[in-house]
């Protein structure tokens, strides 16, 4: 039979682990600083981050103490064994954290999502559970090694809510698999959940990214004392650092915060195409010469005006034809060849938008409107 000091010590990690009670005061009185838990504002209990996957000092001390013990309860020891079993699959505060996800993928009007995460099956399931009464199909993802996994990630004309707990082995290299296939384009909107509120832990990993302007990713470190997120937007304009903007906090029962404008590309240069067709650069500009490539000198003149207002300067690059499929290929021509290979990231002149050219092209704006005239008799 064990003896009254063996139970002492032992009830309260029994307590605990089996959640049976709020061991708060009864451990406090009878062995401040001795009993494992998380939670709470006191520090009478040894205590580690609680999403952190790793073993802690408190974890080898009791798996040591079980060693050396002879007289432990077999149900306790059931239940420790249990424990350490799974030390490596993640915990999570699903409280604040299935919420978060949620709003993330209602602001932007996801209806379909992909998480690569190592949770224990239960909060997984709850998490798809969760967001299914939230009409989002989601997909889980926790074997990383797997290269056909990304191919989920692969959309066409549709946008893709994605979710990495970085506290998962192999997540950056989820990220930089994502990189290498530009899947952090448009379509893609990336929610990063980070169990450090400071971004310094993860820029190393971050600046080997290719985040361009137009991409959406936000990295949300959770704050434990507050139960709240940090938010902040991170991109790349040309190829200075990383930006990141000014943090935001968000609380279960809060809306999204609104994203930070991108209205300032701090004097960057940015490559951009020109069509010129039997017309001199030195005469493009003349109004004389207005009748001559009429269409690429209007797209012209209003990219003159975006940069002035974005802060970015153009460097030229010309060519003789707004682009056509080469023989049968997946490449083009003229200004869509310039952008689908990426020589230039803006096409400065009008194109009229094909059902062919949708492939090559990112993003396009209506530069003047169409008027439909309707003929009565």
């Amino acid at each position: 039979m064990a003896s009254s000091e063996t139970r002492l010590h032992m009830k309260p990690y029994k307590l605990q682990l089996l959640q049976a009670l709020d061991p708060n005061d009864h451990n406090n009185d009878t062995i401040p600083g001795s009993w494992i838990g998380r939670g709470g504002g006191n520090q009478l209990h040894r205590w580690w981050p609680p999403r952190s996957p790793d073993l802690t000092p408190c974890d080898f001390y009791l798996w040591g103490y079980v060693r050396s013990s002879r007289n432990i309860e077999t149900g306790l020891l059931s239940v420790i064994l249990l424990y350490l079993l799974n030390i490596h699959v993640l915990c999570i505060e699903t409280e604040t954290t299935f919420p978060l996800i949620s709003e993330f993928l209602s602001h932007y009007r996801l209806r379909d999502a992909v998480a690569f995460t190592c949770w224990n099956k239960t909060d997984e399931l709850g998490l798809m559970k969760y967001l299914t009464a939230r009409d989002v199909m989601l997909k889980i993802i926790d074997h990383y090694e797997d290269t056909a996994n990304y191919s989920l990630l692969e959309v066409k004309y549709s946008h893709l809510g994605v979710v990495v707990d970085l506290q998962c082995e192999g997540a950056f290299g989820i990220l930089g698999q994502a990189s290498r296939y530009n899947f952090f384009k448009g379509l893609h909107f990336w929610l990063l959940l980070s169990a450090f509120p400071e971004m310094d832990p993860l820029m190393e990993d971050l600046e080997l990214l290719d985040l361009p302007l137009d991409s959406q990713v936000i990295v949300a470190g959770f704050e434990t004392d507050q139960s709240r997120f940090l938010l902040r937007e991170v991109y790349r304009l040309g190829n200075n650092s990383l930006t990141v903007t000014p943090s935001s906090y968000w609380e279960v029962g809060d809306p999204l915060p609104p994203e930070a404008r991108r209205d300032n590309f701090n004097n960057m240069t940015m490559n951009s195409g020109v069509i010129l067709i039997g017309d001199p650069w030195e005469d493009f500009m003349d109004l004389r010469y207005r009748h001559i490539n009429t269409m690429s000198k209007c797209g012209f003149a209003l990219s003159r005006y975006l940069a002035e207002m974005l802060n970015f300067h153009m460097r030229i690059l010309f060519t003789d034809s707004w682009g056509f499929p080469m023989n049968g290929t997946k490449w083009y021509s003229g200004l869509v060849g310039l952008l689908q290979r990426g020589e230039v990231e803006l096409g400065a002149s009008n194109l009229i938008i094909k059902p062919a050219r949708l492939d090559a092209l990112d993003y396009a704006c209506e530069s003047f409107p169409f008027v439909q005239v309707q003929y009565c008799i």
